[in-house]
């Protein structure tokens, strides 16, 4: 007789400690792009620290190409920033949760969120974007675990308002920070 033997999937480890794992996982994320955001946030600084020099001499081309070049860098921060504020806000709620009730409730927005953030850094910072895949697939197997698998993270549309939320909440918090920490060109900050 012929039996078809399955290899034994290894158990999975506890629910707390994948919980953990994904907590884990993105605040590593969240450190490597706050590294990242620094290194933009110094770039904006000497690109227009050079600007100024350019204007200074007179040399309006040059100071043009410079400001293209630092505008493209602060819509670069802006997605980092505010994918960081988002992933806080994921973090939080991960955070906060205590069992498996409150995991089938937090799962889909969660999981929205993530890749939400993972399309907006994918071409900016296609590591940070391959991290948050694996997120995902964390997100995924989590759910699937507790018996919520839901379409409403599996399309690119956000229908989840919790979701909605927390995405909006991290643009309102990135527009400050980038406010904050890039210099305004028109007001005439000098940063030496």
């Amino acid at each position: 007789m012929f039996r078809l033997f399955r290899k034994k999937e290894p158990p999975k480890p506890p629910f707390d400690q994948r919980l953990s794992e994904i907590v884990t996982r993105l605040m590593t994320i969240q450190n490597r792009m706050d590294s990242k955001a620094r290194a933009m946030q110094m770039r904006g600084r000497e690109l227009f620290n050079q600007i100024v020099r350019a204007k200074m001499e007179k040399d309006e081309e040059r100071a043009a190409v410079y400001a293209n070049e630092l505008a493209q860098l602060r819509k670069m921060m802006h997605a980092t920033v505010r994918s960081q504020a988002s992933l806080e806000g994921v973090v939080l709620r991960l955070e906060a949760v205590r069992d498996y009730n409150e995991v089938r409730k937090v799962i889909g927005p969660v999981a929205a969120v993530v890749m939400a953030v993972q399309k907006d850094v994918g071409g900016v910072m296609p590591e940070i974007s391959s991290g948050l895949r694996g997120v995902q697939d964390l997100l995924e197997d989590l759910s699937v675990s507790v018996g919520t698998v839901s379409d409403t993270y599996i399309g690119t549309s956000i229908a989840d308002p919790e979701a909605e939320a927390i995405l909006r909440e991290a643009s309102e918090v990135a527009a400050q920070r980038v406010k904050k920490d890039m210099p305004d060109i028109e007001s005439g900050h000098f940063i030496t």
